[in-house]
Order: C-alpha cells, then structure tokens, then sequence
C-alpha cells in the first residue's frame, strides 16, 4: 500500500490510521491518497488509478486507488452518518484521527469488493461458477464503525478535549 499524503496532519500518523483503518485489506497494489478537504470527512474509491496530478510520485503496479478528504480541525466533531442512506448508523467523528480511520476503514470495503469482483470474473472466465457478491455502501459503513469503536478503546483525541 502506498499512502500519499498532502492532508497537511501529521504524515507519520496519517499512513498509521490508514493502515489501521484499511486492516487486514490486502494492500498490494492499492494508493490511497489522503488530502485536505472543505468538508469534514469524504471520500471515493476506484478500481483503477484515476488520472493524478502531475507532482505525483511515480507509481508501479497500483491498480486500485482510494482518495480520502479530510477537513481542517474546526470541522470536527461531527456525524459520521452515510447521507441519504436507509439503515445506515449514527455517529459522531470526534476529531480528524478518527476521520481518517473511518474513512479507511470504509473504502477498504470497497477495494475488497473491487477485488473480489474482478477474481469472480476470473473464475467465470475460466469456465468456472461463482456468485458475485454486490459493493454494499451499508457493510462499509458497518465496518467504519466497528473499526472506530476498537480504534476508541486505545484514542483519545485531544483536539476535542471540553466538547
């Protein structure tokens, strides 16, 4: 896994939270690009590397790219809740350490279905029968959340001290 980062946060501490949040995803052939934001926390994620900057650092056999926006400190703490999204959990992202992680841990999901997908053609190409299983927006959420509750029992953030 290469982690590029531009968030402007601690750069030592960010590539941490991400390979925290990203866990047990493998992480071969995957950039994840975490960058400053206006928002609190968004982010996407490809199953190819999409057109990058131009002061990007050269790369070799990435195939999957996750772009993670984190915002400046003011933003936090705020919800953590999927917009628009029927069933998915509430909430609260109490500093950017935590956005991080969330967002890491949530487009893990997405590479891991990225992955998953492109094996199960594989199979079916050799002739072979699998199911496809669907990219779930709700798993990835579910499994923010589950990252975050084990990353609290160990964080606690001192940006939000008093709130």
């Amino acid at each position: 896994m290469f982690v590029w980062d531009t968030s402007g946060y601690e750069g030592a501490l960010v590539r941490q939270l991400v390979r925290t949040g990203f866990g047990d995803a493998p992480g071969t052939g995957l950039l994840v690009w975490v960058r400053r934001g206006r928002e609190a926390l968004s982010a996407m994620s490809y199953d190819h590397v999409p057109e990058l900057p131009d002061h990007f650092p050269p790369l070799v056999g990435a195939r999957d790219c996750a772009i993670l926006r984190v915002g400046p400190q003011r933003r936090f703490p705020c919800s953590g809740r999927y917009p628009g999204l029927r069933g998915a959990p509430d909430y609260r992202v109490r500093c950017w350490h935590e956005a991080v992680l969330v967002l890491a841990a949530h487009e893990a999901g997405h590479i891991e279905a990225f992955r998953s997908h492109r094996s199960a053609v594989r199979q079916l190409a050799r002739g072979k029968s699998v199911r496809i299983a669907r990219d779930s927006e709700l798993s990835c959420e579910r499994r923010a959340l589950s990252a975050l509750r084990r990353f609290r029992r160990e964080h606690r953030c001192a940006t939000t001290s008093g709130r």
